[in-house]
């Protein structure tokens, strides 16, 4: 995919969708910004971190078939 002179790969990743109040996304916004990422990529590895916390105090989560 070609968009705005650059090149764009297609993600086949399964989506989430997430509604909060304006001043909560505007704060992701910012916080993604420094981080230099997007505000999707940043609440991925918020989900990711959360997870991964979880999973140490609460030993792995294990998925049928995987």
């Amino acid at each position: 995919l070609y968009k705005k002179g650059v090149y764009i790969m297609p993600s086949y990743k399964p989506r989430i969708t997430v509604y909060t109040d304006e001043v909560t996304n505007e704060k992701l916004a910012y916080i993604a910004r420094i981080e230099n990422r997007s505000s999707s990529n940043y609440t991925e590895y918020l989900i990711k971190r959360a997870i991964k916390d979880y999973e140490k105090e609460h030993g792995e989560i294990k998925l049928e078939g995987k």
